[in-house]
């Protein structure tokens, strides 16, 4: 081999390791902002979640609260704090009960 053939050959070997180098580089670039994308929507999807979660039992006790003020007058704070404690089942709850109770009472009746 020849005094040109050798160094071109090293220099081919030089230039391919930089090669790998900047590639990798740009791989783990490109990686990592795919990542973070992936990383940020899996947490608007898990905001979104916990938003429906909570917001589907703040929207039922506002309709129900306004249901039992329109028709028992103004609500004792007892109601209040049954109505921002509870769970959606216990809200479907006295929304049916609503329809037939004659009383407050009656509606919490046997239900925590």
């Amino acid at each position: 081999m020849g005094f040109a053939q050798h160094y071109r050959a090293e220099g081919e070997q030089v230039g391919l390791k930089k090669g790998i180098l900047i590639g990798e580089e740009k791989g783990r670039e490109v990686g990592r902002e795919e990542g973070r994308e992936v990383g940020r929507e899996e947490g608007r999807e898990e905001g979104r979640e916990v938003g429906r979660e909570e917001g589907i039992p703040q929207g039922e006790a506002q309709i129900l609260r306004r249901q039992l003020g329109r028709r028992f007058g103004a609500l004792p704070t007892w109601v209040e704090a049954r109505l921002s404690q509870a769970t959606t089942d216990q809200l479907e709850h006295w929304a049916d009960r609503i329809l037939d109770a004659d009383s407050l009472d009656a509606v919490f009746k046997d239900h925590p």
